[in-house]
């Protein structure tokens, strides 16, 4: 059957409307509102440690015991810019004992953090995650205070009532440690912390160095290394920073490290690099069993100003080399071995953001949904495929909000193999109708590549038209494909979050991208 004309495609009637095949997993985030009186309440603290300006300090946090385990958390720590210019927060042992994964967003002063799985796996009391605060060089404070405040839900998605309690920074000496950056400015990397590989843990247990390739679109400094740890890949695994020619420009050993999950090492010294220019970042392990994703590097990952290179850009990508450590000049089916660096641009540099004034869009602000409020109440992360004409920036996802559409909604952006280019929480919401969430740091794309944007929504009640992909929606440069052009479009992803790799009958969920092309 022919679609209907344009003017009137975005009202179709609701009787041809159906939600995707549920799972049935409940919502993984908790509200606020826990009820004072109750007895049982979880318990969230942070360790408190020493350091220097111009070094780090890793502080434990630690989940106490209570008859009803947590299903999910959600903390925010906050601090005082101008003493603190860095955070990052890897997974411990109780959060990997629950197969949760933990992802946070930071700004000036605060940083948040969910820390979710599937449900019904509570988290058991201990440590769940470990941050790592970088003391600016510049801080004078001999006390830092750091500031926690948290959220908790059960296996059944049902708020659980919290305490938080802070910890705090020492800070003495005159700063023996790294240089740190300006407060402003926070290490950038290639994937989020939320980012998880197909493999975790190869079964190779040879020892082997395993690396990336990368770029910067500006000059700046590379202060340390991280990579995803497996929990068979065991032993003292040893950070490198190369030329592309094989010139070892830095080294680092990890300490401290977590059962699995993302790991991170700072350089005593950070290593200066130029922009434009090729460099490689590897990791050493020792018994083997890394983590992979094979046929990865087909295409770059972009994550301005960093870039991981496509496969013959510089030579292949997803390089090692077996044996003890050394530089790894050998390729196999352009993997990903997940490695990734720690990027500070140089005082002063800008990289260029898009108005988002500018920005173009699928949807018109004045598109409505067929079905503005879908039955089905089941968490569910939503997107679509689309690709653009020309090349630019994404600066942020927007998405048609029902009145039940509630919870903590999360934005992000894929390569169409599933790798996560960019993620931002939405704030300020309106009860209804379009949604906007800004990207921190706008991602390019590139001309006629296939892209997947999606939004998690907590309590389902998203908006949904069936049989709605049939065809194309064109608005160029942007176009949202027809089913079938790189696979189904209207996709979707039952639980707690994720690459949205479903579909059922070609539905629009109605999500949506703000894009800037690129200025001729």
């Amino acid at each position: 059957m022919k679609r209907r004309h344009k003017q009137r495609e975005y009202s179709r009637s609701q009787s041809n409307v159906r939600r995707p095949l549920g799972l049935g997993l409940l919502i993984a985030l908790a509200v606020f509102g826990c009820t004072p009186g109750s007895a049982q309440q979880a318990n969230l603290s942070i360790a408190s440690g020493s350091g220097k300006p111009g070094g780090t300090v890793s502080l434990a946090l630690s989940l106490g015991s209570i008859t009803t385990q947590p299903g999910s958390l959600e903390w925010t720590m906050s601090y005082s810019a101008s003493d603190i210019s860095g955070v990052t927060v890897a997974a411990s042992s109780a959060a990997s004992v629950a197969h949760k994964t933990v992802s946070c967003n930071s700004s000036s002063g605060s940083t948040v953090c969910v820390l979710s799985g599937l449900d019904e796996n509570t988290i058991p009391a201990g440590s769940v995650a470990t941050a790592t605060f970088q003391i600016a060089s510049s801080s004078t404070s001999t006390s830092i205070p750091i500031g926690l405040s948290g959220l908790a839900a059960g296996d059944d998605g049902s708020a659980l009532p919290m305490s938080a309690a802070g910890g705090t920074v020492t800070s003495s000496g005159s700063g023996s440690g790294q240089p740190s950056p300006a407060p402003s400015s926070s290490p950038i990397s290639i994937w989020a912390s939320s980012a998880v590989p197909d493999v975790a843990s190869v079964s190779d247990p040879n020892a082997v160095e395993l690396g990336m390739k990368f770029r910067s679109d500006v000059a700046g400094t590379v202060t340390g290394i991280r990579f995803y740890k497996g929990p068979q890949n065991t032993g003292t695994h040893l950070g490198h920073l190369w030329s592309s020619s094989g010139t070892l420009l830095a080294n680092v050993t990890f300490q401290n490290e977590t059962p699995s999950g993302w790991q991170q090492a700072l350089f005593a010294t950070p290593v200066s690099v130029q922009a434009n220019t090729t460099y490689i970042v590897s990791y050493y392990a020792p018994a083997g069993y890394y983590a992979a994703n094979d046929n990865f590097f087909t295409a770059a990952v972009n994550s301005p100003p960093l870039h991981a290179l496509q496969s013959g850009t510089d030579g292949p990508n997803g390089v090692y080399t077996y044996g003890a450590s050394a530089f790894p000049g050998q390729s196999w089916n352009d993997s990903n071995y997940w490695v990734d660096v720690l990027f500070v641009p140089s005082t002063g540099t800008t990289t260029s953001t898009p108005s988002p004034a500018t920005s173009t869009s699928v949807w018109p602000s004045t598109a409505v949904p067929g079905t503005i409020t879908d039955s089905d109440g089941n968490s569910v992360e939503l997107g679509m495929k689309f690709r653009s004409d020309v090349s630019g920036q994404i600066t942020g996802v927007r998405f048609y909000k029902g009145p039940q559409n509630t919870g903590k909604h999360l934005g992000r952006l894929w390569s169409s193999g599933g790798a996560l280019l960019g993620t931002v929480t939405f704030q300020n919401e309106t009860a209804s109708g379009w949604q906007q969430a800004n990207f921190a740091m706008p991602v390019s794309i590139q001309a006629n590549t296939t892209y997947v944007v999606s939004y998690y929504s907590p309590r389902g009640h998203y908006s949904s038209d069936n049989a709605f992909f049939t065809s194309a929606v064109n608005t160029p440069p942007l176009h949202a494909l027809q089913d079938g052009t790189d696979g189904p479009n209207g996709v979707y992803l039952y639980g707690s979050g994720g690459f949205p790799n479903q579909s059922w009958n070609a539905s629009n969920y109605w999500v949506d991208v703000a894009f800037a092309p690129s200025s001729k």
